[in-house]
């Protein structure tokens, strides 16, 4: 049986993933288990990772619940 596993992403500028990685090493914080784990600088960017070659290598489905969906749906202003 697959087993469907849910990635959270954040957005933010480079200095603000700069400060919050820093900080994570510095021991001043610690991340939650709600926050994302990997961050982007703009919604784009995880949505042209996000080919339709990568999608059936992963094996997402483009009619189903997947990243690439959610993703697009941000960018599509």
């Amino acid at each position: 049986m697959k087993t469907m596993n849910t990635l959270k992403i954040g957005i933010a500028d480079y200095d603000e993933m700069k400060a919050r990685t820093l900080a994570i090493a510095r021991g001043e914080h610690k991340p939650t288990e709600g926050e994302p784990t990997v961050w982007f600088t703009s919604p784009e960017t995880p949505a042209k990772a996000l080919s339709p070659r990568i999608e059936s290598c992963l094996g997402l489905d483009p009619a189903g619940p997947a990243v690439a969906q959610a993703v697009r749906a941000i960018t599509e202003v």
